[in-house]
């Protein structure tokens, strides 16, 4: 709240770039896919019988979480784009 609504603060010079807006963009995507993606590593280690880190286990799973919001975003930006071309393949006239 202080970022957002205070323009003279420190915290809003600091937080006004190109990095934070990404991080801004990806956060959604990121608490959506969170459970999802912890539990498929979950269940792989669990699986295979590994016998891993629980720091290791926490930067593969942070990793797959990036990975996987920035292909959604990616997706997103391409049917933003082309919602148009999209709407004319599934909808007859």
């Amino acid at each position: 709240i202080l970022i957002s609504f205070s323009g003279n603060s420190i915290l809003n010079n600091f937080a006004n770039n190109k990095v934070f807006y990404y991080l801004e963009k990806l956060s959604l995507p990121m608490y959506i896919n969170n459970w999802l993606i912890v539990m498929v590593v979950q269940y792989i280690i669990g699986k295979n019988n590994l016998n891993i880190s629980y720091y290791i286990v926490l930067l593969i799973t942070i990793c797959i979480l990036i990975f996987i919001s920035i292909i959604e975003l990616f997706i997103v930006d391409k049917y933003e784009k082309n919602k148009e071309k999209m709407k004319l393949i599934f909808i007859n006239k």
